[in-house]
């Protein structure tokens, strides 16, 4: 039956190198391996093209400035500054620039008129009638 002790200090192995010995040779080894496998990442990186390696972005949504949410619904500035104001139209601010996206100008056509009092039709003249 096989004795469970422990390996006896006087084992062949432990009387070739001494443990100070054995610690050196293991560091050494173990360095060189170590570089062989830094050496093989670093030419596998530089192989790669440096976008792949970093995550993917969503993709940028293109806001209109207002000059171009102007031509964009075809109507002049004074009019996407006016349902700016009044609400009709969302709009993003980025410093002093004032920002519309494509997707929430078309949203707004969809929408229908709101009434919030104000006239839908011009004034007619009210200058003095002429009685002849």
């Amino acid at each position: 039956m096989p004795s469970s002790s422990p390996i006896p200090a006087t084992s062949p192995f432990l009387l070739l190198f001494s443990q100070d010995e054995y610690r050196a040779d293991l560091r050494t080894i173990l360095r060189e391996e170590l570089r062989q496998v830094l050496r093989e990442e670093r030419a596998a990186q530089a192989t790669t093209p440096t976008t792949a390696s970093r995550p993917e972005r969503p993709a940028v949504q293109a806001l209109l400035s207002v000059k171009e949410a102007a031509a964009f619904l075809d109507v002049c500035v004074a009019s996407i500054h006016a349902w700016k104001r009044r609400g009709l139209l969302p709009y993003r601010k980025l410093g002093s620039r004032t920002l519309f996206s494509p997707e929430d100008l078309q949203a707004a056509l969809q929408q229908p008129p709101r009434l919030d009092g104000r006239r839908t039709t011009p004034r007619r003249g009210r200058g003095i009638e002429k009685t002849e």
